[in-house]
């Protein structure tokens, strides 16, 4: 039911078709999903808590195969395709729902944009930013260096030894930041992270870079600093 994994926020590219389309996919399948409930109730067998939990799913599951047949799956299909048609400007993200989420999605992601020049630095702790100082710049995926301390402690929280830049491309992957790896030494999330001093180039690491911890362990237990 999930993906194997997330690439919806390409390394150093433009980001901002891949998000619409993942919230015009999620909007078509609440349309399918939402007739589908409606042909059931229609049927006289009232849906299971098909979110409740895996046992309600399971048995919503079995009440569409048993009552959700012949005609009455045809109905379902033109009454999703009808839905399609007369929401079209919504599912591609321009207005009601679809745009209220892409909204809500790149203005979560993206640097704050500010009146004054001098306040532009404010937010650092951005995924997305302009590719240039142009207000139509296109918005590209950019870790901002705040996101990048984070993500490095994320990535190397909970393992023992040293850790290459694969481990981090491994995180920013569960992000849907999608990279090969073997670009980060020439790329620019490599030069940020040794303009910020998270990683060590080193001929022995898979790829030549270690990540250093940004933050210092407290290896005493119950100290007060």
């Amino acid at each position: 039911m999930f993906p194997d994994r997330f690439s919806f926020l390409p390394l150093s590219n433009k980001p901002l078709p891949g998000i619409r389309d993942s919230i015009s996919r999620y909007l078509t399948a609440r349309l399918g999903i939402n007739a589908t409930l409606w042909a059931l109730e229609e049927a006289g067998a009232t849906p299971a808590d098909v979110l409740g939990s895996a046992n309600g799913l399971a048995e919503v599951c079995d009440q569409i195969r048993s009552f959700c047949t012949g005609a009455r799956s045809s109905d379902i299909r033109d009454t999703v395709d009808d839905l399609v048609d007369r929401e079209t400007r919504t599912l591609l993200c321009r207005k009601g729902i679809g745009s209220n989420i892409n909204e809500f999605v790149t203005y979560s992601l993206q640097q704050r944009q500010t009146a004054n020049p001098r306040l532009r630095g404010y937010d650092q702790g951005f995924l997305l930013r302009k590719q240039g100082p142009h207000t139509n710049s296109p918005w590209i995926v950019s870790p901002g260096p705040v996101a990048t301390i984070a993500l490095v402690h994320c990535a190397l929280s909970g393992v023992a030894g040293p850790r290459s830049v694969h481990r981090l491309a491994q995180h920013l992957a569960q992000y849907g930041v999608a990279m090969d790896h073997r670009d980060i030494p020439q790329n620019e999330l490599g030069h940020q992270l040794r303009m910020l001093g998270l990683v060590l180039d080193s001929p022995d690491a898979e790829s030549g870079m270690l990540l250093v911890p940004p933050f210092r362990q407290n290896t005493t237990k119950g100290a007060n600093e």
